[in-house]
């Protein structure tokens, strides 16, 4: 009778630990995050001696990005399918870059370095813009498919990030601090334009 007792004693408390786990990770809400730690566009660095107003002879963007995982009981994969960083100006896509399949560790960080060459950009604008004292501003946009790997399962997320980025006559962003892109939801007519532009 005594064993029976302790056998359920045992039971309840294992049943308590394992919905205790269960709701830990059930309520976990942190996501990773991305930020834009640098940016540089020679084309609008009115230092340089190649400066032109009106033909750049350098047309790519060099970024620094960072993401980070902020789950402490989990780690991320985006292997799922690649993430792909998107450059807008004046509304218009001007450059796309895809990151590499990889992933992170719990709590843990990742940097990228990289350069992406322009395309369609109205570089008359932009260079008037810093030319004149001010700046030109850019939207990057961080789309991907997170897998999070729990002990035993595994879900996934959809993030959807966005920030606006402001470049000086440096050819740098005028933020000293990291831009933190954050989460947002495509318009409707914004989906419809995208899916017109792939076909």
């Amino acid at each position: 009778m005594g064993g029976a007792k302790v056998c359920g004693i045992c039971c309840v408390v294992l049943l308590v630990l394992t919905f205790s786990i269960w709701l830990d990770y059930a309520l976990q809400t942190n996501t990773p995050s991305c930020s834009i730690k640098e940016l540089y566009i020679p084309a609008l660095d009115t230092r340089l001696p190649i400066f032109n107003t009106s033909a750049p002879a350098a047309t790519f963007i060099f970024f620094d990005l960072q993401l980070d995982n902020h789950i402490k009981t989990a780690g991320v994969g985006f292997e799922y399918m690649n993430p792909t960083l998107t450059f807008y100006y004046t509304g218009f896509p001007v450059a796309n870059f895809t990151l590499p399949r990889f992933s992170q560790g719990e709590d843990d960080e990742a940097h990228l370095r990289d350069l992406v060459e322009t395309r369609g950009m109205p570089w008359s604008d932009a260079l008037a813009a810093v030319s004149g004292g001010f700046t030109a501003t850019f939207t990057l946009e961080f789309s991907a498919r997170v897998k999070v790997n729990q002990d035993l399962w595994h879900t996934y997320t959809e993030l959807l990030l966005r920030g606006d980025v402001e470049v000086n006559d440096s050819g740098e962003k005028l933020q000293k601090k990291d831009i933190k892109l954050v989460p947002f939801v495509k318009s409707i007519s914004n989906t419809l334009t995208s899916l017109l532009s792939d076909e």
